[in-house]
């Protein structure tokens, strides 16, 4: 069941590349391609260190984020090298 749950958290990854320019109507930047690879390798060591799937969205930094709820709550935010000067 995780599995699946992991399945689509990767597929949201993924969408993440499609949003542009303002995707959030606060004008935030499209997301890095770098920030979805390093994300996508994050989640792979979340998975098979058996953590609960975190819920994943775009951030306002042109990053990843990823946000649990469950249990306890923190807010991870995945940036290319570039974005953050």
């Amino acid at each position: 069941m995780s599995a699946d749950r992991y399945t689509e958290a990767r597929q949201r990854l993924e969408s993440l590349r499609e949003l542009k320019v303002g995707w959030d109507s606060y004008g935030a930047l499209p997301i890095e391609p770098e920030a979805i690879r390093r994300a996508a390798k994050l989640l792979d060591t979340l998975e098979a260190a058996g953590y609960p799937v975190p819920h994943v969205c775009g951030g306002k930094c042109a990053g990843v984020v990823f946000d649990w709820n469950d249990d306890w709550q923190i807010e991870v935010e995945s940036v290319s090298v570039d974005m953050v000067g």
